[in-house]
């Protein structure tokens, strides 16, 4: 079980972490051309509401109870401060800056992503695991 729990659950986290702080420190030049047509915010806000579905998902997992018992404030805490930790880095990306709008894109990401997961919740059939899926 713990492989399972780590494999389903925190793999999936730790790579969109890794994939959202990757992307932070790309230098303009570095960026795709078709990626610098899309709205900025709004690509902010689908990594962010993502990253906050991976971060639910692990801390749901997880055996230490502080966090499997408020997933949702720890996914969003989590979400905040990775976004602030982004944005305190491209600092020092060369023609990159701190811009707070992108930690609020972020955040508000991360609020979409809470707003999808409450949805799902209340959809789910009485019962069923959200680890595993099953009814019980």
């Amino acid at each position: 079980m713990p492989a399972k729990r780590w494999f389903f659950g925190w793999l999936p986290l730790w790579v969109a972490s890794y994939l959202v702080v990757q992307g932070a420190l790309l230098t303009p030049e570095e960026i795709p051309a078709w990626f610098i047509h899309l709205n900025d915010k709004v690509v902010h806000g689908i990594e962010y509401a993502l990253l906050f579905l991976a971060a639910v998902n692990a801390f749901y997992r997880a055996v230490w109870t502080w966090i499997h018992a408020h997933v949702a404030r720890n996914g969003l805490i989590y979400c905040a401060v990775l976004g602030a930790v982004t944005e305190c880095l491209q600092f020092l990306v060369p023609g990159r800056g701190v811009a707070f709008t992108d930690w609020l894109a972020d955040v508000s990401g991360a609020c979409l992503g809470m707003l999808v997961w409450k949805i799902v919740q209340r959809i789910r059939p009485a019962g069923e695991s959200f680890k595993t899926g099953v009814v019980a």
